[in-house]
């Protein structure tokens, strides 16, 4: 940049204003430089100490931008069960979990164990119903791992495939979805095809709209029955709102 100075200088010994207007615009455009990288930098900081901090202090949930549910003009209070849900477990069980989930979720993650062990203990008393909750502003590629599972689903391999993703974290590449296809067994060129197709996609945005308009802004999230309850839920927790639901 001195040198540009030194050239205009040169270039203008005779006409100094025009030397003096050029140094400051060149000095403006060099603060406008700083001051807008600054703030690129101020944003993402931000953005990664806050992800810590609910880690660091313990926080059961990962909170979702505000946006999601700003723009639904219309709010439900209950999730629906349908036939684009995977479920697992008893049709007529007595107690239904719905849970609203993220794979690059580290809570969602925790709390998979606690939800085996609610099926062994309850057996067909209970059911699980999956809803794709993918947070695509902390993770870009958040929907591809949606996508994959569903891709898996149409194989029969849904909740096999969802526990390789969560045992699998930070992970995000076709060759590590085809991977986790291969240790299932599943045809790849069925699975690499289904991942292209817009069907999956158009069945987790249902999911993710049904999620805002539930007013839903943290995961996991769960229903039990007619109970909305948030983040990494313990094994006593769920069992006393269950054993509530069921008849003595």
């Amino acid at each position: 940049m001195s040198s540009l100075v030194g050239i205009i200088y040169v270039m203008s010994d005779n006409n100094k204003p025009i030397f003096v207007i050029f140094s400051l615009l060149i000095f403006a455009s060099f603060i406008l430089v700083l001051l807008f990288g600054a703030r690129l930098f101020r944003a993402q900081s931000e953005l990664n100490v806050d992800y810590k901090i609910k880690e660091e202090s313990g926080q059961k949930y990962l909170q979702r931008d505000q946006f999601i549910t700003e723009s639904i003009s219309q709010t439900i209070s209950q999730p629906t069960v349908t036939s684009n849900d995977p479920i697992r477990g008893n049709a007529g069980a007595k107690i239904t979990i719905v849970e609203f989930s993220d794979f690059s979720c580290p809570f969602c993650a925790k709390v998979q164990t606690t939800l085996h062990e609610l099926g062994a203990i309850y057996k067909n008393n209970i059911r699980f119903v999956w809803k794709d909750f993918p947070n695509t502003s902390l993770h870009k590629n958040a929907k591809s791992l949606h996508i994959a599972a569903r891709c898996a689903e149409d194989q029969g391999k849904f909740w096999e495939y969802q526990e390789l993703l969560f045992a699998n974290q930070g992970k995000f590449s076709k060759a590590f979805y085809n991977d986790l296809a291969l240790q299932l067994k599943l045809d790849l060129l069925e699975f690499n095809t289904c991942l292209g197709d817009k069907r999956q996609e158009i069945k987790i945005d249902k999911d993710i709209e049904e999620g805002a308009a539930l007013q839903i802004s943290a995961t996991p999230t769960f229903y039990i029955n007619n109970i909305k309850i948030e983040g990494l839920t313990g094994l006593e927790e769920f069992k006393s709102i269950i054993d509530e639901q069921l008849p003595k």
